[in-house]
């Protein structure tokens, strides 16, 4: 996170990230950004670059938070 900080679903488990902070996601893990600050600002390297989006369900019995929209 180069700047600001952001809320992130990763499965069941929320993470804070704030600015100076590096987060690895493995490969196939459930996730989603869903709440961050006005100046947010983040840089993604993603490697290799051959992958795709599957939309996911929560898993059941897990409250997720609303989706705060773009701005």
């Amino acid at each position: 996170m180069t700047k600001g900080w952001a809320r992130f679903m990763y499965e069941d488990k929320e993470t804070f990230v704030q600015a100076g902070d590096c987060v690895h996601q493995r490969p196939g893990i459930t996730h989603y950004l869903f709440d961050y600050s006005p100046d947010m600002e983040y840089l993604e390297i993603v490697g290799p670059a051959d992958f795709g989006t599957v939309d996911a369900a929560p898993p059941p019995g897990i409250k997720v938070p609303p989706i705060t929209p773009w701005k």
